[in-house]
């Protein structure tokens, strides 16, 4: 009897023990709904490739309504409704529909067609939900933004997985993945 009252309360230590040890999940914040916000022009955010450890300084540039803008090595990028790539590729009425998924709240979704190079695409944007993130910039609290991509011949699809936040008007993380194998995992080490 004495033996397996010991394996038992030996067992719940070592369980104590180990959830004690585990990395903490960071709690979803409440977060009242997120109107459309960019970083103030000239803002400096620098990044690091979490797989390659290269670093990137990007700089915010004056956003045109919906379409953001930044430069980067010289090269200038940018991206409609903040999380849309290519917004050249997309249409006034297909803009219309993706700028509704503005005020960002947890649940919504948009779904919204592109083409390049002769072909289609659709893309699909959802708030998945909040995250408080810790990356080498600071805590953040974010609203967790996925991307989905997949062309009409169905040979390519990707997926970006953004951590947008409203205070900043920015992303703090992003990882991204695709059929080709893919991925990149970036995240915020400085902002001025």
């Amino acid at each position: 009897m004495r033996s397996l009252f010991s394996a038992g309360f030996y067992g719940l230590v070592a369980l104590s023990l180990l959830s004690a040890c585990a990395p903490e999940k960071s709690k979803a914040p409440k977060m009242a709904p997120a109107e459309f916000k960019v970083a103030r022009a000239g803002t400096k955010i620098t990044w690091k490739n979490l797989d390659t450890g290269k670093t990137v300084t990007t700089t915010v540039l004056p956003s045109d309504g919906f379409l953001v803008k930044r430069q980067a090595n010289g090269k200038q990028y940018s991206r409609y409704g903040f999380f849309a790539k290519s917004p050249e590729t997309i249409s006034a009425i297909e803009k219309t529909k993706l700028e509704t998924i503005w005020p960002l709240e947890s649940g919504k979704t948009v779904s919204y067609e592109r083409a390049l190079d002769k072909e289609r695409w659709t893309d699909t944007i959802t708030i998945t939900g909040t995250e408080s993130v810790s990356v080498d910039a600071g805590k953040f609290d974010t609203y967790v933004v996925k991307w989905e991509s997949r062309n009409a011949a169905g040979t390519w699809s990707g997926q970006c997985t953004r951590w947008y936040s409203p205070k900043l008007g920015w992303n703090v993380k992003t990882e991204c993945s695709d059929t080709t194998s893919k991925s990149q995992r970036w995240e915020m080490t400085n902002v001025q």
